[in-house]
Parts: C-alpha cells; structure tokens; sequence
C-alpha cells in the first residue's frame, strides 16, 4: 500500500494484494484383514486437485471539498487464475469429470459523495460499475445512505444500495 497527498486536500492511495489457495486431495481404500487388522492392499480411487490465484490492484484518489464535504473514486482491477481438475476410477477406467483450466478479470470502477450539514445529520451517494470480463456481465449499483446521530450513544441510519457478486469461478 502507498498513500500520498499532493495537498492537504487531494491524496492518492494505491494497493496491490496477491490471494490464494491451492487444495489437493487423493481419493483410496484400504482392503484390510479382519482377523489381524493389517492393510493388505491400497486401491487409488482418483483424485482432485484445485487452485486459485487472486492479483488485485486498487487505486484510490480522495479530495476534500470542504470542511464537511469529500469525494473519492477509484478502481479496482482484479486477474483471477482457476485450475480444477479432478478424476475417479469407475470400471478399471479412469474418468476425468472436471477439467477447467481459466483465466478472468474483474474490473470495478467507483465515486462517492460524502457531506456532513452538522454534527448530527451526513449523508453518502455513491456510484459503482462492475465488469466481468469471463461472462462479459456488467452492472451499475447506486448506492445512498442517511445518518442521524440522534444521541451520543443512539443512531438511526437509512441505506440502500444494489450490490453485484461474482459466484466461484466454477460456476461459470
């Protein structure tokens, strides 16, 4: 992550992240004697194997419009890789059931308005836009929020927002 200020009103954040997980698995039985307990033979049955790799990169610029006004906007720029393959012995054969092999980005662009009338009363309006680049779906979500700070300890907050996901990327 670095952050920088141009001024005192204008900033810039940029990060960049790496996620992942890899799993494997190895599918077998195990033929023993009853009498004794021992193993007496293995019988591989198939196996799996998964692994996905997120790079993210996030930009992020903010100004300050005034004392009780600010608005920001940003992107994100994701690149996911998915290995999932798997395969079971059905007959003496071995079959293959899941062989995916893909690559995908995920682009998210953002603004957002914040604006604070007193100590009691601010407001956020937002904008996103979503593109995902495997399925070529795209989506606007405006997004609002009111917060009335009735009492130190008492808040009363309204939002409504459309919120977009992706699903694992072996649904696709």
């Amino acid at each position: 992550s670095h952050l920088y200020f141009f001024n005192k009103n204008l900033s810039n954040e940029l990060r960049l992240a790496v996620t992942g997980m890899n799993s494997v698995n190895k599918i077998d039985s195990l033929v023993r004697d009853f009498t004794s307990g021992k193993v007496q033979k293995i019988i591989y049955r198939g196996s799996n194997n998964y692994y996905q790799y997120k790079y993210t990169l996030r930009e992020q610029i903010n100004y300050k419009l005034s004392a009780k006004s600010n608005i920001s906007a940003g992107f994100f720029a994701e690149y996911m890789q998915i290995n999932l393959a798997d395969s079971f012995l059905n007959g003496g054969v071995f079959h293959k059931y899941t062989d995916i092999h893909e690559n995908t980005m995920l682009f998210r662009t953002y603004t957002q308005f914040a604006h604070r009338f007193n100590d009691k009363l601010s407001i956020n309006l937002g904008l996103h836009h979503l593109y995902f680049a495997l399925n070529k779906h795209q989506a606007i979500e405006p997004r609002a929020s009111i917060k009335y700070q009735a009492t130190e300890k008492q808040t009363l907050s309204f939002g409504y927002g459309l919120h977009n996901q992706i699903q694992p990327l072996q649904t696709y």
